[in-house]
């Protein structure tokens, strides 16, 4: 069953500072404008430092916004942060996966914590889609780089979320490796109408998206 369009989001003049280990102020964010359309599959760049994860983590609504709003809407109705969270997914270059579970158990883990019916079947149908069947009863710690990203995927996905927020998700890996997983998320991503938020140095994973912007000095340029 295919999800219903995905979340859009507004940010509208986000501004955040951090204090740096001087004791001075650093605007990271400056009064930064973005909307997300339903569906749209959009790439954050940027030079390390520049803020670009922070910037995810506000969008994301994992940090709080310091200044400035952000909004959701899904199905053309206004929607909380608490709705966000429950129908958003994640991907980060730490694949951030549990290593007493075997790669079955991390993808259900979602579902099961949800009550979900079936979540281990699920969770073998996402382990098939991304190409690790055979290898679902495996422990993490015998899965390379490129596979544990592939459990982190099905797991972002298992939910069926409206939005993906992912944060160099290709950084660990390397790049035929990359051009994989960044295949995956993408083909997913779309046959599932999930709206995707990507932050990323592989400029090659961002051409693939609809939109490319580049985070400097605080604001965003879009680059196409």
């Amino acid at each position: 069953m295919q999800n219903s369009p995905g979340i859009a989001l507004t940010a509208t003049k986000l501004s955040h500072q951090v204090t740096l280990n001087s004791g001075n102020e650093l605007n990271l964010i400056n009064e930064l404008s973005l909307t997300v359309q339903s569906g749209e599959h959009i790439a954050i760049t940027g030079a390390s430092g520049s803020g670009k994860s922070t910037l995810l983590s506000l969008l994301a609504g994992l940090e709080s916004v310091q200044q400035g709003s952000l909004t959701f809407t899904h199905g053309g109705r206004s929607v909380e942060q608490r709705y966000l969270r429950q129908h958003s997914g994640f991907v980060f270059q730490q694949f951030h996966l549990l290593p007493e579970l075997d790669a079955l158990n991390n993808v259900a883990l979602p579902l099961k914590l949800r009550a979900i019916k079936d979540a281990e079947v699920k969770a073998a149908q996402w382990l098939d889609n991304v190409g690790l069947s055979e290898r679902k009863n495996q422990p993490i710690s015998k899965l390379s780089g490129g596979e544990q990203q592939r459990v982190a995927i099905a797991r972002a996905f298992v939910n069926k979320p409206s939005i993906i927020f992912a944060d160099e998700p290709t950084g660990n890996l390397d790049e035929h490796t990359a051009s994989e997983v960044a295949s995956l998320m993408c083909q997913f991503a779309r046959s599932n109408q999930t709206t995707l938020v990507l932050v990323t140095h592989n400029l090659s994973f961002a051409q693939q998206l609809d939109s490319q912007y580049c985070l400097a000095n605080g604001a965003l340029t879009h680059v196409r």
